[in-house]
């Protein structure tokens, strides 16, 4: 039985790890920033995704939201409630994310 769960969960893990056909054309490689806005601290992670959800269409003032405004609010910084790892001070963070390679294909 051990023998069993050791081969599920190799079995598993590279399943998990394996790359989907589409990484090649269409991921995108981001860094996720966060910055104490206390001590000025910051840690980050480069993240994968395969697809972001915009906002685009009309807002709530029939105004027409486009793709370029879309990205440009997933973007933008934000600021966050966390605890930072450094100081006693830092409740809060602002987040950024910097894109560091585009997809082949859009």
């Amino acid at each position: 039985p051990d023998e069993v769960k050791n081969e599920s969960s190799a079995k598993l893990t590279t399943t998990n790890n394996a790359a989907l056909p589409t990484d090649d054309f269409f991921h995108l490689k981001v860094r996720v920033c966060l910055e104490c806005n206390s001590c000025g601290y910051s840690r980050s992670k480069d993240e994968l995704y395969r697809h972001l959800s915009i906002e685009v269409g009309n807002d709530n003032e029939n105004d027409v939201w486009t793709v370029e405004q879309g990205l440009k609010q997933f973007f933008h910084s934000e600021k966050r409630d966390v605890k930072c790892e450094k100081c006693d001070d830092g409740k809060t963070a602002t987040q950024t994310i910097e894109i560091i390679s585009c997809p082949k294909a859009l």
